[in-house]
């Protein structure tokens, strides 16, 4: 993944999670409408894709995508019901009363650690600057305190373009996300994370040699 491509994924991934919440606070005028398009739209990135289109003038324009960047998109915005939110509905006398975004996901969705994926990370950004990295030497890396934010912040940039491509690894990635540190976080641009892939590199090169 170049810097181009972190910026676009990095991008998309802040409108998608954006549309997320304001498709929550508008779900108090109508849960049952909110609850229904969770259940059979938004989980699905082709459906979810086909609902943006066709409900695209009522929906803050700000927040969409360009065209071309629309399936991508869409899978972002689907995958976060595989890794992070769930919809609690409240019933009375049959009928929808309330339904809210809320944090986690199904118990039949969790994830173990994410250690194995943050392997997976290294092995592939090794790969990218033409390193053999084995399982034994990536998981050993991780055990670096210095580089153990750049891992997880790289990890899960690299997670995100799996997500944007339907290739999401679960509430595994959600795990990775709440273990970056949290004033890094709030402030994860394309900067912080080009840092963290630098830095790492450097690592790999130095492991590797």
């Amino acid at each position: 993944m170049n810097r181009t491509q972190l910026a676009a994924v990095l991008d998309l991934h802040r409108r998608a999670y954006a549309l997320l919440l304001w498709l929550d606070r508008e779900a108090s005028s109508d849960p049952r409408a909110f609850a229904g398009v969770v259940a059979t739209t938004l989980r699905r990135a082709a459906n979810c894709q086909a609902w943006i289109a066709a409900n695209r003038d009522s929906l803050p324009q700000e927040l969409l995508p360009e065209q071309r960047e629309s399936e991508a998109f869409s899978r972002l915005l689907a995958s976060f019901f595989e890794t992070s939110f769930r919809v609690d509905v409240v019933t009375f006398g049959g009928e929808v009363v309330d339904a809210r975004l809320a944090r986690g996901v199904a118990e039949s969705a969790r994830a173990n650690s994410p250690r194995l994926l943050m392997a997976h990370a290294l092995r592939q950004l090794a790969a990218e600057e033409g390193v053999e990295l084995d399982q034994t030497m990536a998981l050993r890396l991780q055990g670096h305190k210095r580089l153990q934010n750049d891992i997880r912040v790289w990890s899960y940039c690299m997670e995100l373009e799996r997500r944007a491509k339907k290739r999401t690894k679960g509430a595994a990635a959600h795990k990775l996300w709440r273990a970056i540190n949290p004033e890094v976080r709030r402030k994860l641009t394309v900067d912080v994370a080009w840092e963290a892939r630098t830095r790492l590199v450097t690592a790999i090169l130095e492991a590797s040699g």
